[in-house]
């Protein structure tokens, strides 16, 4: 497998600084990371009077947010279609959406549901 060497000093695309030296290694794909920020933001817009209505408060709650986190981190990847060497993007909203808010809310219903199913 062919190593992948991110050039930290581009800023932007030019002579010296293809696309192959980003983040990625390609240019994100606007419509797929535009359709995914749709469909989280709409499970979000459902789960939110879901959980309301059938008063499920922390698992409701757990799946919003991260569905809104997911929405914030393909947002990311969109502003990272027209700007790939984005240091903005990359290192303030992906790591900060994407990767941990799903494994923080499945390790928070881990700990709550054996707590919730007693009542």
């Amino acid at each position: 497998m062919q190593r992948h060497y991110v050039a930290m000093n581009c800023t932007d695309l030019g002579p010296g600084c293809s696309v192959e030296d980003t983040i990625y290694g390609y240019e994100p794909n606007l419509g797929l990371n535009a359709f995914f920020v749709a469909i989280f933001a709409l499970f979000a817009l459902i789960h939110t009077p879901l959980f309301i209505r059938y008063k499920t408060w922390c698992y409701g709650i757990t799946i919003a947010l991260g569905c809104i986190g997911e929405a914030i981190g393909y947002g990311g990847r969109i502003i990272m279609h027209s700007n790939p060497v984005s240091s903005y993007s990359f290192t303030t909203l992906r790591p900060s959406t994407i990767l941990p808010l799903p494994e923080e809310h499945k390790s928070i219903l881990a700990l709550l549901t054996p707590e919730i199913s007693k009542h």
